[in-house]
């Protein structure tokens, strides 16, 4: 790869932003779930690396491809990290011999989060009423947890469920 299309690392301000925005949503997570923050720790350096990895494919998009990431493709990417990596951690050593269910799976639970909260923001973002998100069913959401969990998934089928689901709930992920 030449030197005009090198990675361009974030600013300071660019990456703060950024980890005050995963910040936030681990913490939204963990308390909509109802967990002991206490127990749950998040690996910093492996967020930083998940931040940086959604950057650059953000890059590759403006540079190979002349677009824009947009939103649904940035939660897909950002779910595919969290995945792939787990940031967080279960803990102290004496809980996490035999955490509590709930615990199981997440890093994943917390992919599946993230898909969430970005299609509701959009769907208000858009005016559109957030009922049909709220009409599928559990099953379908333990389903995809349970993927998320145990099969091979890449990036690209992450983005493709991502749109699919959009789109589903009246949004157009392939607009301008």
């Amino acid at each position: 790869m030449n030197a005009e299309c090198s990675y361009v690392p974030l600013n300071k301000q660019e990456f703060s932003e950024l980890w005050e925005k995963h910040k936030k949503l681990i913490q939204g997570f963990i308390f909509q779930n109802s967990y002991d923050a206490e127990k749950i720790y998040v690996n910093e350096k492996v967020l930083t690396s998940i931040i940086v990895k959604v950057d650059q494919r953000r890059q590759y998009f403006k540079y190979f491809h002349k677009l824009d990431m947009s939103e649904y493709k940035e939660a897909a990417l950002n779910s595919f990290w969290y995945i792939k990596l787990h940031p967080l951690n279960i803990g102290p050593r004496e809980f996490a011999k035999n955490p509590p269910q709930e615990y199981d799976s997440i890093n994943e639970k917390l992919a599946l989060y993230i898909i969430i909260t970005t299609l509701r923001a959009l769907l208000h973002k858009k005016g559109i009423p957030q009922e049909r998100l709220d009409q599928l069913p559990i099953k379908y959401f333990s389903e995809i947890i349970y993927s998320f969990t145990y099969r091979d998934l890449s990036k690209e089928s992450l983005i493709a469920l991502v749109e699919s689901i959009a789109t589903f709930l009246g949004l157009n992920p392939y607009q301008n």
